[in-house]
C-alpha cells in the first residue's frame, strides 16, 4: 500500500549537462544506500534535501529539481532502502531511519545554508526522521502534499475504488499510527512551509491543512488552486516565490501565514 519501488533509470544530471556525483552512505543498520549530489554552476546559494515519495526511484523525482540546481542551488537526493540503487527491502521504519541517516550525512559533509523537502510520503517520512532528531534544524523545511495520518489515508486509498471499497476497514489493523506527521510537525523546531495543490486527487490538500494548523510556528501554508499532487511547483511563478522565500524565510517564533494562488499562479 505505501511503497512502489524501482530500479529504472529514467533521467540523469548528465542529461541536463549538470555536475553531480553519486553519493553512498549507511543507514543506522548498515544497509548501503545511493544518492546524487548535484551541483549549480559558480557560488552555491545553499543545499535542498529531497525526501520524495512513494513511487520509482530518485532518477524520477530528481526531474522535478531541475530548475532549482539552475537557479543556483545544490541538490541532495537519495533512495530508501529497496529503491534504485539503494540495498534492502522497504519498510516504513526502515525508511524513516534511512532518511535520518541521509539527513545527518549532508549536516556533515555541508556547512552552509540547508533547505529540505518531504513530498507526499516523503512529507511523513521526514516529518518523523525531524522528530526524532530535533537538532537537525535546517533553514526551512517544506512538506508538500503530505498526509496526516497513515490509517486516515489507507482508508481514502481503499475508497477510490468500487473493487476496494468495502475494504476501508482494513486500513486500521493493518496501518500504524506510530508515523503520523500531525503528531510530529508538533516537534520540528525550523521553520516550516506547508504546499499542496487544490486538485490533489491523491492526498486531499486538507492533510497538509491538519498539518500546518498543528505544526509550531514559524509557519506558513500555500494553497495552489488546480495543482494536482507534488506539482506546486512546476510552473515558473510558484518556482519563483519559492526562490524568493528561501533568500527571506519568516524566523520569528509567532509568525504564521497563509497563501492562496489561483490556478493561473497568480498570489
Amino acid at each position: 500500500m505505501l511503497f512502489h519501488p524501482d530500479h529504472t533509470v529514467y533521467r540523469t544530471p548528465d542529461d541536463d549537462a549538470l555536475s553531480y556525483r553519486d553519493i553512498y552512505f549507511d543507514s543506522h543498520d548498515g544497509t548501503h544506500l545511493h544518492g546524487w549530489w548535484v551541483q549549480p554552476e559558480g557560488d552555491s546559494k545553499g543545499l535542498m534535501v529531497i525526501v520524495h515519495g512513494n513511487a520509482q526511484n530518485l532518477s524520477a523525482h530528481y526531474r522535478g529539481w531541475i530548475w532549482l540546481v539552475e537557479s543556483g542551488y545544490e541538490l541532495f537526493i537519495f533512495d530508501y532502502r529497496g529503491y534504485g540503487k539503494s540495498e534492502g527491502e522497504p519498510g516504513l521504519a526502515e525508511a524513516v531511519e534511512d532518511t535520518r541517516a541521509a539527513l545527518e550525512f549532508v549536516k556533515l559533509h555541508h556547512q552552509g545554508r540547508q533547505f529540505v523537502c518531504g513530498q507526499s510520503l516523503g512529507g511523513v517520512l521526514l516529518s518523523s526522521a525531524l522528530a526524532i532528531e530535533p537538532a537537525l534544524d535546517h533553514r526551512l523545511v517544506i512538506i508538500d502534499s503530505a498526509y496526516s495520518g497513515l490509517e486516515e489515508m489507507g482508508r481514502h486509498v481503499l475508497s477510490r475504488s468500487y473493487i476496494t471499497w468495502p475494504f476501508q476497514w482494513l486500513a486500521y489493523p493493518l496501518l500504524t499510527d506510530e508515523y503520523d506527521a500531525v503528531d510530529k510537525v508538533t516537534k520540528i523546531n525550523s521553520p516550516l512551509l506547508f504546499v499542496a495543490g487544490s486538485s490533489d486527487s491523491v492526498i486531499p490538500p486538507n492533510n497538509s491543512w491538519q498539518l500546518f494548523d498543528a505544526a509550531t510556528r514559524p509557519k506558513e501554508m500555500w494553497l495552489v488552486e488546480g495543482a494536482g499532487h507534488i506539482s506546486v511547483f512546476d510552473g515558473e511563478v510558484m518556482q519563483k516565490a519559492l526562490l524568493q522565500y528561501l533568500e527571506d524565510v519568516p524566523v520569528s517564533s509567532e509568525y504564521s501565514a497563509m497563501k492562496i494562488y489561483d490556478n493561473v499562479n497568480r498570489p
